[in-house]
């Protein structure tokens, strides 16, 4: 049995060695509310003895790496036949032994279209059981009503938390950094960071910001590229000398120099889904531009948030926060992230969790807008 007389949840896609801040922060607030969250592959073995020494939720996050998200060879292909038949069998478990399936939906899919056969299934299976979806956001709420049958109704708004306080203090200066890059001084500088994927639409930003007519507006990309024709694209492109790279992972020491270097983070996407980029940046006191998105919308405003319609409009939209002062828009991108507490989504959370007496394949719940 658990130790402790607390609700016991199992989280997937975590682990207290890995480096994933988001779990770690989420899982640290549940702790505070009462609830105790342990790591979980949803396999059945585990999934039955942890039901026996006492869990009774199980928390998906991620369900693409429940399996591999890209396959390379017929080997691989055969491997994930196996996970996937295994993630079945753990939720069809989940399911006779009653247990609750709450899934936090980060993404409607995986992201990249040539993701494996797998992963997309993944999603569908994680779909049909789910008893609870945890969204990041009403516009989130909307489109995973409309994406998924079943969710209608079974849906709560839980808000993506900060990063404050996450990360070391820039060890080297604003100039230092800039000069490192190749930046001048005076220039407006975006910062695109994070994974480098075609999704993020990096190599069409770059693009269009090498060839705008305002000089001043620079553009580093700095992350680890997924693809390596992804990356050669943006290295040519750095030769405009408006766009500049640093295509490696980039170590946490460093992540606040970046972001104290640059005046603005920018985002390209499509359709901003749910950003845990966005409230990094906001979280380092660094205002947003980015595609016009109710998601983004409703974790920031002006002027924090300054967005554009499309690729050309961006430096207008860079323009427009330019002109605001720096210290003004910095404390707008803190006050943002301030408000997106771990603490409410904690509170919406344990509510999710909550066994009701009734049975559990017909259980309502009541929207939240926390």
């Amino acid at each position: 049995m658990f130790r402790r007389q607390e609700p016991v949840v199992c989280v997937t896609n975590w682990l207290p060695s890995d480096d994933n801040e988001y779990l770690d922060r989420l899982t640290a607030a549940l702790r505070t509310v009462g609830v105790t969250p342990v790591p979980i592959r949803p396999v059945p073995g585990v999934i039955v003895r942890t039901f026996a020494r006492g869990a009774r939720v199980v928390h998906v996050h991620w369900p693409e790496y429940l399996v591999r998200p890209f396959t390379t060879s017929r080997r691989d292909a055969a491997l994930n036949a196996a996970r996937l038949a295994r993630l079945a069998a753990g939720l069809v478990i989940c399911r006779l032994l009653r247990m609750r399936i709450v899934w936090t939906v980060h993404n409607l899919g995986p992201h990249e279209g040539d993701a494996s056969w797998a992963a997309f299934r993944a999603y569908e299976l994680v779909a049909r059981a789910a008893d609870v979806f945890v969204v990041h956001s009403r516009a989130a709420a909307r489109r995973v009503e409309a994406r998924f049958p079943r969710a209608r109704g079974r849906v709560v708004v839980a808000p993506h938390g900060h990063y404050r306080g996450a990360h070391p203090r820039p060890a080297a200066g604003r100039a230092e950094v800039r000069a490192r890059y190749g930046v001048p001084p005076g220039a407006f500088l975006l910062l695109a960071f994070g994974q480098v994927r075609r999704y993020k639409r990096l190599a069409e930003l770059a693009r269009s910001l090498a060839g705008a007519d305002d000089g001043d507006v620079h553009l580093l990309v700095a992350g680890a590229p997924l693809e390596g024709d992804l990356a050669r694209e943006l290295e040519s492109v750095a030769t405009s000398g408006r766009v500049h790279v640093d295509l490696r992972r980039i170590p946490s020491e460093q992540l606040s120099e970046l972001h104290a270097a640059a005046d603005a983070a920018v985002f390209n996407h499509a359709e901003l889904f749910s950003s845990g980029a966005l409230l990094l940046a906001l979280s380092q006191g660094l205002p947003v531009v980015t595609t016009a998105s109710e998601a983004a919308v409703e974790v920031a405003e002006w002027p924090a948030l300054s967005t554009f319609a499309s690729a050309d409009d961006l430096v207008a939209a860079a323009r427009r926060l330019r002109d605001v002062d720096d210290g003004v828009r910095r404390s707008a991108a803190t006050a943002a992230a301030e408000a997106a507490s771990w603490e409410r989504a904690a509170a919406v959370l344990r509510d999710a969790y909550a066994i009701p007496s009734s049975s559990r394949t017909s259980p309502s719940f009541a929207r939240r807008s926390e």
